[in-house]
């Protein structure tokens, strides 16, 4: 009996894993580096960064929950989750009169927690930006 080796799982919803993403590329097309730009766009507000943080935290939350996790003003919370929904990172779902936002791209956390590592380490020796030896 022969052995088949099988290809990695996606993690569902259209989403590649991170294997078979650098399977399909060996050099970023001009398209997938517009792709990356926009998304990096849109990770570049700080808001924003806390608002996903909380929800890969939570997995799911509720505006006036994630109102309270960030300390800002509701319209605030609302405006951004409106871009990370526009940018397909966040999706929704309602219970009654309660929208819960959840990340809908799993990728996303993972890109967030692979910053935090990167900025953990870089700056481990008192924020002088060396890295750790």
């Amino acid at each position: 009996m022969t052995s088949r080796k099988s290809k990695p799982k996606s993690p569902g919803r259209g989403f590649k894993t991170a294997e078979q993403v650098s399977h399909d590329h060996s050099l970023l097309t001009c398209e997938s580096v517009d792709a990356l730009s926009s998304l990096f766009k849109v990770l570049s507000n700080a808001t924003r960064l806390r608002l996903l943080h909380a929800l890969s935290l939570a997995e799911e939350m509720c505006v006036s929950d994630l109102v309270d996790a960030v300390e800002m003003k509701p319209q605030a919370v609302s405006n951004q989750l409106r871009q990370l929904s526009a940018g397909n990172i966040v999706g929704s779902r309602r219970d009654g009169l309660q929208v819960f936002y959840r990340i809908a791209d799993p990728c996303v956390a993972s890109v967030i927690n692979y910053a935090l590592c990167s900025t953990e380490c870089r700056f481990a020796d008192g924020g002088r930006g060396k890295e750790k030896t």
